[in-house]
């Protein structure tokens, strides 16, 4: 019988690597039955844990059970041989990064070339450890896939500083400045380890005045304080710290950079309701957010969207809805220290006229063209175009027409209007303007008239005709035929909404009995649904006797008999005879025997002419020699 106590270490074994796998502890109840006894039940809750499966300090002493050994870096249990001077019970002991308390910006770091040698002061906390000889730390400064580390200096438990002795590069070319993050990591000459981030990932900004000053005067003067840009008027150039000099402004002066120069606004039209965001670029555009700047709208405040501002450079607001309610157009006006007119704005209403094609199938894929006037105002990345709620893809915008994909729709048959979506505003199409979305229903595949067995020439090139309905629901049908590890593509015609006309592509290697997977593709969308598919297998080919010599009477109006074999695996449609360059007319076919009657006189003028035998259709056609004639 077991004990209560030997039945816990039981399942302490039983648990343990499940917990050391998925979890940092596993709760149950634990029930104890004494058998010696008719009656007798003690039942209790367990909990077994693994402290090392904790990987930082403050998850760690979380749990009472378990402290954190600084210099091992390791989550332990309470009677460790960590030394007591190191050991961690509370999460306000542990070594801790915090963001930078001055910024919600986050600590800066010059990126570019200085004239001395700078420092990153961090805020930490608790670094019980900096003082041990074996133990050095680092900062490690990433942004995106890009990753620089400094060696860094601990002053006291909560001082670091990481030294920048030399210009390093984490701005791409094109970037003036770039948010990234640094995390603080401490070795022992063997392994690393970070310190814990209470508060989450710890922001740096990355920057380099001179590329900021390349955008303008005022984007210099713009920045933040902390970034310590100023500009030179000697120099033309924006640079790193404050500089004491009278051609060095670390100030606001408008005066100081001239006035604004607007050398785009995008858009210049947008809906009568609003909601299009409004962008002005080009230089000297005031000092926000150390200075407040507003964009007028027909005289309407459009509010600013501080998180697309580039300072001094790019301002972005949302335009308001017409005062007037109707198409009109209205003045903007740039308002900093005073108020400047930079452009106009004009306030203008979609029309949709016309769609086509006005059906497709219910697969999607179709490209539709809508017609219209007023289609391309407002913000082009935010339109959409949808139908029955189902919203167009790879969409292309002009003036005047906007061509898109449609996708698919889970109904049979549905007929809706067209929904035009421009910054958040809808219109409606009117109802002359309608979309139906339609389900092709396949209902069998042949390629002989006279019987219906789902074959095909070994060869290909020949006509196949594919039966159901609807089938005239996308602009270009096709046949989708596959072998091995080869497909084989061909484009189809509607001959009625029921009838498709494919020809085969000619294959390659392909022998009789090999079997075709195949399936159909309206507007690019293959139907995985199709009913009643039937195997379409490979058959010989059909052949003519060759080397044959015809006597025939001019102007007999006799007939003449072609011998072959195999003729009926192919449309009597796909058979056709010439006699030098005029067709033998008045044509039958068996499987073995070609019936037709040959022109009344030698078409080349002379007493022979060649028997030229066409199997196959359009670009599948085989034309072979074999024999001739004498007239």
């Amino acid at each position: 019988m077991f004990t209560l106590w030997t039945m816990a270490l039981f399942l302490n074994e039983l648990v343990s690597p499940f917990i050391v796998q998925q979890s940092y502890s596993i709760g149950f109840q634990l029930l104890y039955v004494n058998l010696s006894e008719n009656f007798g039940l003690i039942e209790t809750k367990l909990t077994l844990f693994d402290c090392i499966s904790l990987q930082s300090c403050s998850l760690c002493v979380q749990h009472s059970s378990c402290v954190w050994c600084s210099t091992d870096h390791q989550c332990t249990y309470t009677k460790s041989k960590c030394s007591k001077r190191f050991l961690i019970k509370v999460p306000k002991d542990c070594p801790q990064l915090f963001p930078n308390p001055l910024s919600t910006l986050g600590y800066p770091v010059h990126s570019g070339m200085v004239s001395s040698s700078r420092t990153l002061n961090l805020t930490v906390r608790n670094l019980v450890n900096y003082n041990l000889s074996n133990i050095t730390y680092e900062c490690q400064l990433s942004v995106e896939s890009n990753t620089v580390k400094l060696r860094a200096v601990v002053l006291d438990a909560t001082s670091l500083m990481c030294l920048i002795t030399s210009p390093f590069e984490l701005l791409t070319p094109n970037r003036t400045k770039v948010i990234g993050t640094v995390r603080v990591l401490w070795t022992n000459g063997i392994d690393e380890f970070p310190i814990d981030q209470p508060e989450g990932s710890v922001p740096i900004v990355i920057y380099d005045c001179l590329k900021i000053g390349l955008q303008g005067c005022s984007a210099c003067f713009a920045q933040e304080d902390i970034l310590q840009c100023s500009y030179c008027t000697t120099t033309n150039t924006c640079v790193y710290g404050i500089v004491a000099s009278s051609m060095c402004r670390h100030s606001n002066s408008l005066s100081y950079c001239g006035l604004p120069n607007v050398t785009s606004i995008s858009p210049l039209s947008g809906p009568v309701k609003g909601g299009t965001a409004l962008t002005i670029t080009g230089q000297n555009l005031g000092f926000f957010p150390k200075e407040n700047v507003s964009i007028l709208i027909g005289g309407q405040l459009c509010p600013i969207v501080s998180d697309k501002i580039i300072p001094g450079v790019q301002l972005v607001c949302v335009i308001p809805p017409s005062m007037d309610r109707e198409p009109t157009s209205v003045a903007i006006t740039l308002e900093i220290s005073f108020q400047l007119s930079v452009g106009n704005y004009m306030y203008k209403e979609p029309v949709i006229s016309k769609i086509f094609p006005n059906r497709g199938p219910s697969a999607g894929g179709t490209n539709i063209l809508i017609f219209g006037s007023n289609l391309d105002i407002g913000n082009i990345e935010n339109t959409t175009v949808s139908i029955d709620g189902h919203v167009c893809i790879r969409i292309e915008i002009q003036s005047s027409s906007i061509l898109c994909t449609t996708t698919s729709t889970d109904k049979s048959y549905v007929t809706a209007g067209i929904q035009l979506t421009i910054d958040g505003n809808n219109f409606l199409g009117p109802s002359s303007v309608l979309y139906t979305y339609v389900k092709p229903i396949f209902k069998s595949l042949f390629d002989k008239s006279n019987f219906n067995d789902g074959s095909i020439i070994s060869r290909g090139g020949v006509t196949i005709f594919i039966n159901g309905d609807n089938m005239d629901a996308a602009i270009q049908p096709q046949l989708s035929l596959k072998v091995d590890n080869m497909t084989y593509i061909t484009n189809c015609s509607v001959v009625t909404h029921m009838r498709l006309l494919c020809v085969a592509p000619v294959f390659k290697g392909v022998v009789a009995g090999t079997a075709f997977k195949y399936s159909l593709i309206f507007d690019n969308e293959e139907l995985t649904d199709l009913q009643n598919v039937q195997t379409l297998v490979a058959v010989v080919n059909p052949v003519f006797d060759k080397n044959i010599t015809i006597e025939y009477n001019e102007n007999s109006g006799e007939f003449i008999q072609l011998q072959g074999r195999n003729l009926n695996n192919v449309l009597k449609t796909d058979i056709s005879i010439t006699i030098a360059s005029q067709y033998c007319s008045s044509m039958s076919v068996t499987d073995t025997m070609v019936v037709c009657k040959p022109p009344q006189f030698s078409p080349n003028g002379q007493s022979t002419a060649p028997i030229l035998v066409h199997i196959g259709s359009g670009e599948g056609i085989l034309a072979e020699e074999i024999g001739t004639i004498r007239y």
